[in-house]
């Protein structure tokens, strides 16, 4: 189940974390610690996949005038690639477009499966940010959207 993000989900975000830095291979493909995620979340707004009490992925992104801008986004590393991203992406998108606003987000130039999502989901190469991680690795700016250029 989708639902809108408050407080009493920040808890599970930080478990999620902690799952996906233990396991990630490149640590600058998420690098969101508790400290970060708890600094977010005091300006963001989100959605986050619960399934029976337990956050499965979320998204956290911020509001402006013409846009939203993903910060965080992740998924339990036991349930990627079930659509969960998927889904969360598409409410997005769908609350984006009724409020006429397109969607930015950033991806490490070397994720492959998380550039490949962002693409089968319509988002467009904007620009690159080259040695922008701390691997030294280049950044892509991913937009969604015809409302704003």
């Amino acid at each position: 189940m989708i639902l809108k993000y408050n407080v009493s989900h920040l808890d599970g975000i930080i478990q999620l974390a902690e799952q996906i830095l233990s396991c990630i291979e490149n640590k600058a493909f998420f690098n969101w610690n508790e400290s970060h995620l708890k600094s977010e979340s005091l300006h963001s707004l989100g959605l986050v996949q619960v399934e029976q009490k337990q956050v499965l992925g979320f998204i956290l992104y911020r509001d402006s005038v013409d846009s939203f801008e993903i910060m965080v986004l992740a998924v339990s590393p036991a349930h990627q690639r079930a659509g969960y991203m998927t889904s969360l992406m598409r409410d997005l998108q769908q609350c984006a477009a009724q409020q006429s606003k397109s969607i930015l987000l950033e991806v490490h130039i070397d994720n492959k499966p998380a550039c490949d999502l962002y693409s089968k989901l319509g988002f467009k190469k904007q620009s690159l940010r080259k040695n922008y991680y701390n691997d030294g690795g280049s950044c892509i700016l991913f937009k969604w959207g015809p409302f704003s250029d």
